[in-house]
């Protein structure tokens, strides 16, 4: 089993930093209010939303073993066999997924799914994949042209 971290992009990580500073900030504000009691539920979402941005920020992962894929962003999970995977290509496409940087890799898996992750050092993710006996998926050249390739 090896783990690798999401990179993240400063401008994202700024942006959830600034999210949470401004919920938990807000839930301060909001508790010094006399009507405090009556929009306890309104603190209690933002204090919630706050670390929800947090936690997201420091716990996206995602873990290779011999025959899973393990993707972890907060409170979300997603288990990926291995064998499943049909292909791997680049990706800057923005979509909400458990990747925390715009580069990112596109995995195609299953019937017609597909999720986006953006392991900090790519080259040793695909790297460690294709050491993966269960892995039969394919690879853009792209992502091969800059590593070493390691035999089955």
């Amino acid at each position: 089993m090896q783990q690798f971290p999401s990179k993240v992009d400063t401008w994202l990580r700024l942006l959830l930093s600034s999210a949470a500073a401004l919920c938990f900030a807000s839930a301060l504000w909001s508790l010094r209010l006399p009507e405090a009691q009556q929009v306890g539920w309104v603190i209690a979402l933002l204090l919630l939303t706050g670390g929800l941005c947090l936690w997201l920020m420091t716990s996206t992962y995602y873990r290779l073993y011999d025959d899973l894929l393990l993707i972890r962003s907060g409170p979300f999970r997603w288990r990926i066999s291995l064998a499943s995977i049909t292909s791997i290509t680049p990706s800057n496409n923005p979509l909400s997924s458990p990747a925390l940087s715009l580069k990112r890799l596109e995995i195609a898996y299953a019937k017609h799914r597909t999720i986006l992750i953006s392991p900090a050092d790519q080259q040793l993710f695909i790297q460690t994949l294709q050491a993966c006996e269960a892995f039969r998926g394919e690879i853009d050249t792209s992502l091969l042209a800059s590593s070493a390739s390691i035999p089955r």
